[in-house]
């Protein structure tokens, strides 16, 4: 198993610097899903629900510090649907990939607004916050005009930073699910594996719909909410640990990560938060140059496939 050490190796190094692509619609697949999640806070939360008053402070924007900065600060005498149009415009222009580096740009003062403004910003926004500002360096390798629009040639300085960018992604992402899983650890629920149990019929982020009474009666099961609340557990740390390491372990990571958020995006129907975490390890966990892309674990799997279909065979069996 290769680790991302390896990859900062000279040779290593150059020769992913030369193959180098982020022209795709695989990154900018990855970029729209963010943006989509960022926009069901804008787009469907009421102004006024972002901006409750809570018990201590008063009623939001939050503009203290750095936070003047934020768009909402900035536009206070503004009409808020004003403030909140400008915002969904520059993430739909951040979606549509035009001027990369310089939407990369507004898209990160976007989620640092939101995840500094808002009275009850969650750990997605500050996730988004911090990786669409690393999103400003790896848009310096994407020199199209828009998402569908023809590649151009890159400079090597412009790839340099962008895998950098890439790599710090990477160690951020390991950072925050290495962070959750040890923090479950010292939650007595989560170690003694009855966590889910109490999580799917929390009032407030419980299950709902026509799913709550099945998964409320699996969960009665010992074996079923001991299974879900530590493969949880489990999930976090395989991700956290596979997307340091080489193409074929980042893609399996990005198939966990997939199966854990959407499992929470079902169950307790936090949307915006699972689409954050999927982005930001799907682009944590894309295939840098087209050798990467033949390493990744379905394209092994493919080749694996299609391997053992057309195969010569002797007396009717195949050879391998």
């Amino acid at each position: 198993m290769q680790l991302i050490f390896a990859e900062v190796s000279a040779p290593r190094l150059r020769r992913t610097l030369r193959g180098l692509d982020l022209q795709t619609l695989r990154f900018s697949g990855f970029r729209g899903t963010l943006v989509l999640a960022q926009l069901t806070i804008l787009v469907a939360t009421p102004y006024d629900a972002l901006m409750q008053t809570l018990v201590g402070s008063g009623a939001g924007p939050v503009c203290d510090g750095l936070r003047n900065a934020s768009t909402y600060c900035l536009g206070r005498s503004l009409p808020d649907a004003l403030v909140t149009s400008a915002m969904v415009m520059i993430l739909i222009g951040a979606a549509a990939g035009v001027a990369p580096t310089v939407m990369a740009i507004l898209h990160a003062w976007v989620a640092f607004s939101i995840a500094g403004s808002i009275s009850l910003p969650d750990g997605g926004d500050q996730a988004a916050a911090v990786c669409t500002l690393l999103l400003v360096a790896v848009s310096f390798a994407d020199r199209r005009r828009w998402l569908l629009g023809p590649p151009h040639t890159v400079a090597n300085w412009r790839r340099q930073v962008a895998l950098a960018g890439l790599m710090v992604m990477r160690v951020q992402v390991t950072a925050i699910y290495f962070n959750a899983a040890i923090a479950k650890l010292f939650a007595p629920e989560w170690v003694n594996g009855t966590a889910e149990y109490y999580v799917l019929r929390d009032p407030f982020f419980g299950a709902s719909g026509p799913l709550a009474p099945v998964l409320q009666a699996a969960t009665t099961l010992p074996a079923v909410t001991v299974g879900v609340t530590w493969g949880a557990v489990i999930a976090e740390i395989a991700i956290g640990a596979l997307i340091l390491c080489g193409p074929r372990s980042r893609s399996i990571a990005l198939v966990l990560c997939v199966v854990l958020h959407g499992a929470i995006i079902i169950t307790m129907g936090l949307w915006s938060f699972g689409l954050i975490m999927i982005a930001i390890v799907g682009i944590a966990a894309m295939p840098y140059t087209p050798h990467e892309q033949t390493h990744q674990f379905w394209s092994r799997l493919g080749r694996r496939q299609h391997g053992t279909v057309h195969s010569p065979s002797v007396n009717g069996a195949g050879v391998r």
